[in-house]
């Protein structure tokens, strides 16, 4: 299984492109947090899924017309587990964040 070229350069473009999303993604939470606590970080978090959507979509849009360029299975398959697994990563980072910040004493400015 995946011993053909097309589907071992589609597990590496597929984990390669999850890295790269989540990479910009986990970039802009942090943006964000430094910016302020609460909507600039939501906005971030929910521009990072939107991004991971439409590169699945452009993904899929892909292999619907360049079938035999890469092996859409592989391709799509190393995408969407890499997603996964990087975004329970960030998940497991943001919710020790927001903990974090919500025990931490909040001082107000004068």
């Amino acid at each position: 299984m995946w011993r053909a070229p097309a589907q071992r350069e589609g597990l590496l473009i597929g984990g390669a492109l999850a890295w790269a999303i989540s990479s910009l993604s986990a970039a802009a939470l942090l943006a964000a947090r430094a910016h302020s606590r609460s909507d600039a970080f939501w906005c971030a978090f929910g521009g990072g899924l939107g991004l991971r959507l439409a590169t699945l979509a452009g993904l899929m849009a892909y292999v619907a017309f360049h079938q035999r360029a890469l092996s859409a299975p592989a391709l799509l398959i190393a995408y969407a587990l890499g997603v996964l697994a990087f975004l329970l990563l960030e998940y497991r980072y943001t919710v020790n964040e927001l903990r974090r910040d919500t025990r931490a004493p909040h001082h107000q400015s004068l």
